[in-house]
């Protein structure tokens, strides 16, 4: 899994949209204010980190599925495509 995939599903399951930060070439850049709240959710109960892993293995799983969906769905558009150029 690439460090870009797991900071997307870390970021969905804190609860923040798309447009408060950014990746780079190396670093995630935040909107003001936005990486203060982050570190306080990071260092907050044990309790509370562990309902957070469970949601990004949900977003992770979720988003699997769907790409494993998506390419189902390819491969039977190719072959009806391939089919339809036969004939």
């Amino acid at each position: 899994m690439s460090n870009v995939v797991f900071l997307q599903a870390l970021f969905k399951a804190l609860g923040l949209s798309e447009n408060e930060f950014k990746f780079g070439m190396t670093k995630v850049f935040f909107r003001p204010g936005k990486f203060a709240e982050f570190d306080q959710i990071m260092k907050s109960d044990p309790e509370n980190l562990a309902q957070l892993i469970r949601k990004v293995k949900k977003w992770l799983l979720h988003s699997r599925w769907k790409k494993a969906q998506w390419c189902a769905l390819s491969v039977i558009k190719c072959k009806l495509i391939k089919c339809r150029l036969l004939y």
